[in-house]
């Protein structure tokens, strides 16, 4: 991970003074950043050149030929990964899990460091509400403070109201879409699964090395990695790079393929799929090939149902409805801060009341965190929209990629 590390202390280093207010040299930069980083994790997958001869030599490759052990972004990342050598750029900073949680959660890539400037924004219309409270507590005559008085109680019980029917559709809606976002994640691993066991039925099935069908195992090999690639390319922008061309320069496609796979009613994994099932039916016999089909039945139903959980959405009508419940609380909740008694002018005129002004701050940063993380869990692959909580699939395709050719080419005792 040492590349990605290099990126990210640029991406810091860049962010520190302007992390608010980015100018357009700021976003150049950032874009630049971006692309360094999507080379890094697209070289992983890309640049092994994967061929008949090299597959050969099984466990006596040379690690020169053998395919990338390491990933310079894991599959989901972790506080640990984006507090990035923290104590380089805040040496005043010691290290402790609790501050590097701190640091991370203010870095513009986290729901919460991403809504801090508008709930720094409520938090001082809360407190310039204050203050005029308190001025008007001073010079106002009784009957008119009485009036202004009603009005922000009657604002904090709308507050509370609120509160109330936003505290219930957020919990809801927040532990749905994160059970939904640890399906979609358990996916991956199930998918990997399959493959591994398609992989070890095909290598016990073969006779001894001398005497193997090379070339059958090796396009088997070809098309289980393809199948895998092809299950998340749709939704994740960085393979969307990836074209077939690319794909044949590394070895993974014949060029007779990609007219095949181009030619394809609804997308080239169907047509890799039925590939699958004709090899298994080819190649292998007997209680083994049984096993083998049912493995694939299973593969074929991990593959579809990475498609089936992105697609699951709330439905709109919901989802409007929430977003309006929890802007309206947010634009409210300045106007009726909680803990003061505003009747009593004495008491108004005589405390700074600082903390109902910091409670309207976090609770405005809460409720607008969960929106935002939620709003963006849409994409679970799209590092763009979701920097630091998008997965990535090239790290679990590569290692799927690093166990089949263990199944696939191993010598025997």
């Amino acid at each position: 991970m040492a590349g990605a590390v290099a990126v990210e202390e640029k991406r810091l280093r860049g962010r520190r003074d302007s992390a608010e207010d980015p100018t357009e040299e700021d976003i150049a930069n950032e874009a630049s950043l971006e692309a360094e980083e999507i080379d890094m994790v697209l070289r992983e997958f890309l640049q092994p050149v994967r061929t008949l001869e090299v597959f050969k030599k099984g466990l006596d490759c040379p690690a020169s030929e053998r395919l990338p052990t390491e990933s310079c972004q894991p599959y989901q990342l972790s506080i640990h990964d984006l507090a990035i050598d923290s104590a380089l750029h805040l040496r005043c900073i010691p290290r402790h899990r609790f501050f590097e949680t701190v640091v991370v959660s203010l870095q513009w890539r986290v729901a919460l460091g991403a809504t801090l400037r508008s709930a720094s924004s409520l938090m001082m219309m809360c407190s310039l509400y204050v203050t005029l409270l308190r001025v008007a507590a001073i010079f106002m005559p009784s009957a008119h403070y009485h009036m202004v008085a009603m009005m922000t109680m009657e604002a904090g019980a709308l507050v509370n109201s609120l509160q109330t029917a936003v505290s219930m559709l957020l919990s809801f809606y927040a532990l749905q879409r994160i059970g939904w976002f640890w399906s979609i994640m358990q996916e991956g691993f199930r998918l990997q699964g399959a493959a591994h066991d398609i992989a070890m039925l095909a290598g016990a099935a073969n006779p001894p090395r001398a005497e193997r069908n090379w070339n059958a195992l090796f396009c088997l090999y070809r098309y289980l990695v393809l199948s895998f690639f092809f299950a998340y390319q749709s939704f994740t922008p960085r393979l969307q790079r990836i074209k077939f061309a690319d794909l044949v320069t590394c070895g993974l496609l014949v060029k007779d393929e990609v007219e095949l796979l181009n030619g394809s009613h609804r997308f080239p994994l169907s047509v890799l799929e039925s590939w699958l099932g004709c090899w298994v039916h080819q190649h292998l016999q007997g209680e083994t090939r049984q096993q083998c089909f049912q493995a694939l039945r299973v593969y074929r139903g991990a593959l579809a149902s990475v498609s089936d959980w992105v697609d699951q959405r709330a439905p709109v009508s919901f989802e409007t409805l929430l977003y309006v419940v929890v802007y309206a609380l947010c634009f409210v909740m300045p106007f009726g801060p909680s803990h003061i008694e505003y009747l009593d002018r004495q008491a108004v005129m005589s405390a700074a009341h600082v903390m109902p002004v910091i409670s309207v701050s976090l609770l405005t940063c809460l409720y607008l965190s969960l929106l935002h993380l939620l709003r963006h869990l849409q994409a679970p692959f799209d590092h763009r929209s979701l920097p630091c909580d998008a997965l990535n699939p090239v790290k679990i395709l590569n290692s799927t990629e690093r166990k089949l050719r263990d199944y696939l080419t191993a010598a025997r005792p």
